[in-house]
């Protein structure tokens, strides 16, 4: 079944939002695994860039996310051809 085009990138931005923490405790984690010189753990000061540095793009990007979101209008379900028919527009 095919939906309207404002309704799938609706879904997909929801998608996105529900995503975002997962990446972000990902991304958190990551300098977990660094090695500094010689082996040693890295430099606070490097990590806590790197941080700092996730933490605006995850804001940045939370930012972007709300506003396609609410610039999208809800979708109602009268709007989804309730026969299955291909409803895309040429």
């Amino acid at each position: 079944m095919f939906v309207a085009r404002s309704t799938y990138r609706h879904r997909r931005m929801i998608d996105a939002a529900a995503l975002l923490p997962i990446l972000g405790a990902l991304l958190f984690v990551l300098p977990l695994l660094w090695l500094g010189a010689g082996g040693a753990a890295p430099r606070t000061s490097h990590v806590m860039i790197y941080i700092f540095a996730v933490w605006a793009v995850l804001v940045i990007l939370s930012a972007a996310i709300t506003r396609n979101l609410r610039a999208v209008p809800e979708a109602r379900d009268d709007d989804d051809d309730a026969d299955g028919e291909d409803v895309r527009q040429g």
